[in-house]
């Protein structure tokens, strides 16, 4: 069965743009309580995405390229672009073995949760807010002293998108960047 997740943009309870995805869960229409292995949570730094008054952050879905590597081998899974700020950054979502890892860590994490030991639980609850509030290393980024992202373009199959931004620059800017 095909997996299905949804990115999601919040302001956490310290004023901290992050950046979660959820499985959506094709049985019972909804949401999963724990965070997707696809995309793994991340907090945005205040220096790239301040707090968002004037410009909110968006995200832009980056489709997985058809079997084109890039320059360290690697064929682009798909991911998320998230614009709005000074940066924009991808993430791409994670492969087989990482998601299988982060099974296997969700398992343990679980399994001391449901202890006796007050102490233990408490450890793995402090441990799953620690995982969930990391701040993770996109896959590329790039400068963005323009104004706000207006609109884009997918423009397949080429994997570049066209950011039509409010003060009429129109950079390209490629999925195989290099941060």
């Amino acid at each position: 069965m095909p997996e299905y997740a949804v990115a999601i943009l919040h302001l956490g309870s310290k004023n901290r743009v992050l950046l979660h995805a959820r499985d959506i869960l094709l049985d019972n229409l909804e949401l999963s309580d724990h965070p997707s292995f696809l995309l793994h949570s991340t907090v945005l730094t205040e220096a790239c995405f301040p707090f968002p008054t004037d410009v909110v952050p968006r995200l832009v879905t980056a489709p997985p390229a058809d079997n084109h590597a890039g320059a360290d081998g690697d064929v682009f899974r798909g991911g998320v672009l998230v614009v709005g700020g000074r940066r924009l950054l991808l993430y791409e979502l994670a492969g087989r073995d990482a998601q299988e890892k982060q099974r296997i860590k969700r398992r343990k994490l679980e399994a001391r949760k449901s202890s006796s030991d007050a102490n233990e639980v408490a450890k793995s609850r402090e441990k799953e807010a620690e995982r969930e509030n990391r701040k993770r290393k996109p896959k590329a980024s790039i400068e963005w002293p323009w104004s706000e992202v207006a609109a884009y373009v997918n423009a397949y199959p080429v994997q570049t998108w066209l950011p039509y931004i409010s003060s009429g620059i129109a950079p390209l800017i490629r999925n195989h960047c290099a941060s």
